[in-house]
């Protein structure tokens, strides 16, 4: 296929492609070749600006129509990130649209060539960043695995097979997974607030590096002097909320580090040629056991409670604009934020 094969086509030309109402692809290629912003690039320096409408303006911003002799294209982005080539053949077509797909993409990338010294340009002045935010990614992780565990243990009712053995024995395991992304969630969730609202003077390397190394509490109780979105100078390390989170990060200090805790070290004695092995007590002050093996769903839960308190308490310390603004984008997966005079606003 050659680039002046591909011309515009009309943005309804998918109306003969429809059946009861369904629109009816051939295929759909999900290219990680090209970059949605270098597609779009060469499309409308070709093209013009998109001619199609979009089909969901909450996760797709343009979307040209286009054809060739064997088919028509939909090309659009999706979610920012990626962008998808969906094929309609035309009659009599003796190729697949697979493979009219990637004739097409191939046809796309000799011509993006031309424009990778202006996007190279472009990239090292970047207008803003889009933040993967890291708190959500590990919060609904762990939100994930503490279903699957429920269900694990209790299988719905409408549900005739028995659960296996073995499936209840690995719901320890994803207990143990869950705990973690609830505590890495938290490291998310502060690392989020140092990126957005670090101060302007601050906002150089070897700080940056400085509080990536600190400890989870070192970092909470220092982010009202770091960051400008605190009321006070400091968070207050004698609240119930710290207190029981400190607790909980020593534990999962412990189990990352995979240390031999001291419940770790059972007593045997014997008796009457017997032998007994002894547990040791396990249980903390937040009822949260010392030993990774012993843990079930309610201590996951625990440890749930426990950083959303945490959470609230942290976010409660805000100024009000900062923490309107915060708890607005706190649960968004992207968050897109511009550069104005050396700091970072949310957009």
């Amino acid at each position: 296929m050659k680039w002046n094969q591909i011309a515009l086509a009309e943005e309804n030309f998918s109306d003969e492609y429809s059946d009861g109402g369904a629109i009816r692809r051939d295929f759909v290629l999900k290219p990680n070749s090209l970059s949605p912003y270098q597609a779009y690039k060469t499309l409308k320096e070709e093209f013009g600006t998109p001619n199609s409408g979009m089909f969901d303006e909450m996760k797709s911003q343009w979307q040209y129509a286009l054809q060739s002799p064997e088919a028509y294209f939909e090309v659009y982005d999706w979610k920012y990130f990626t962008w998808s080539i969906g094929v309609y053949l035309k009659q009599d077509v003796s190729s697949s649209a697979e493979d009219v797909a990637n004739k097409f993409l191939k046809t796309i990338e000799g011509q993006a060539s031309k424009y990778s010294s202006a996007i190279k340009e472009k990239l090292k002045k970047p207008d803003g960043i889009v933040i993967e935010n890291p708190f959500i990614t590990y919060r609904e992780t762990a939100d994930s695995l503490y279903e699957m565990l429920e269900d694990m243990k209790q299988p719905k009712e409408n549900e005739d097979e028995e659960i296996k053995f073995g499936d209840w024995m690995k719901h320890y395991d994803v207990c143990r997974a869950a705990f973690i992304m609830y505590l890495s969630s938290v490291e998310g969730f502060v690392n989020l607030i140092y990126e957005l609202y670090l101060r302007k003077d601050l906002r150089e390397k070897r700080i940056y590096d400085r509080v990536c190394r600190e400890q989870i509490d070192l970092k909470l109780r220092l982010a009202p002097v770091y960051c400008e979105c605190f009321k006070a100078d400091v968070l207050d390390s004698s609240a119930e909320e710290f207190k029981e989170f400190h607790s909980l990060a020593n534990l999962r200090n412990d189990f990352v580090h995979a240390n031999l805790t001291k419940p770790m070290m059972n007593a045997v004695v014997y008796e009457d040629d017997f032998e007994f092995v002894i547990d040791s007590e396990s249980t903390t002050s937040i009822g949260i056991p010392n030993n990774f093996r012993e843990f079930e769903s309610h201590h996951v839960l625990r440890a749930k409670e426990i950083t959303q308190d945490l959470i609230d308490y942290v976010i409660s310390a805000m100024e009000p604009r900062y923490r309107r603004e915060f708890e607005y984008i706190l649960n968004d997966e992207h968050i897109k934020v511009e550069y104005e005079d050396g700091q970072l606003y949310i957009s």
